[in-house]
């Protein structure tokens, strides 16, 4: 099998995509909790009294302006990914891959049906010699990839314990953004790999 030529510019794409999935994502968390608080506050008020539904409205603004500092947070760092485009690529051997059940709100949507609010999720991670991994939740990785587009499920099949992985984290974050099997991708860009 050829390997697909991995640079620097898909590379930012595959970044880019993953942090704006994350902004979404937290977006719905926070309005699971903002929404409710808000319309327990205009039922009270509507139902009991006026004086009742003040306190909790003033309870409703503490999700709000932490829906807005996480909001800024995540439009800050896609802004940082689109402009600035900074990472550091190294190299590491799988140890093991794992399903991690998280807690995470988040709403599931189904075309022509009713949308579902789930509290937990099982999540793929990869283990590393020195990192782990947590894949996204897309449908396909490396997407812009002619002969490597593969689904979480099928990266997970086709990955060994001891294969080496290049691992891509942004500049002054330890946590791995992107990660890319070195059985089917080969690296051609302008980062020195450590």
């Amino acid at each position: 099998m050829k390997k697909e030529i991995l640079t620097d510019e898909v590379i930012l794409q595959d970044i880019l995509k993953n942090e704006e999935k994350k902004a979404k994502n937290n977006d719905n968390k926070t309005l699971i909790w903002v929404m409710p608080i808000a319309a327990l506050a205009i039922l009270a008020g509507y139902a009991v009294s006026w004086v009742l539904a003040i306190p909790i409205g003033l309870l409703a603004i503490v999700p709000i302006v932490l829906y807005f500092k996480q909001n800024k947070k995540d439009r800050e760092i896609v802004e940082s990914v689109e402009y600035d485009g900074e990472f550091v690529i190294s190299t590491d051997k799988l140890s093991h891959i794992d399903k991690e059940q998280v807690y995470e709100p988040h709403t599931h949507y189904r075309p022509g049906m009713s949308t579902h609010t789930h509290y937990t999720k099982c999540i793929t991670v990869f283990y590393f010699d020195h990192a782990k991994w947590r894949v996204p939740e897309t449908e396909k990785l490396y997407a812009w990839s002619k002969e490597m587009y593969i689904s979480p499920e099928g990266l997970d099949n086709t990955s060994l314990r001891g294969d080496e992985f290049y691992l891509v984290s942004r500049k002054g974050e330890a946590e791995v953004a992107y990660a890319y099997n070195r059985k089917f991708f080969e690296y051609k860009g302008n980062h020195t790999v450590s």
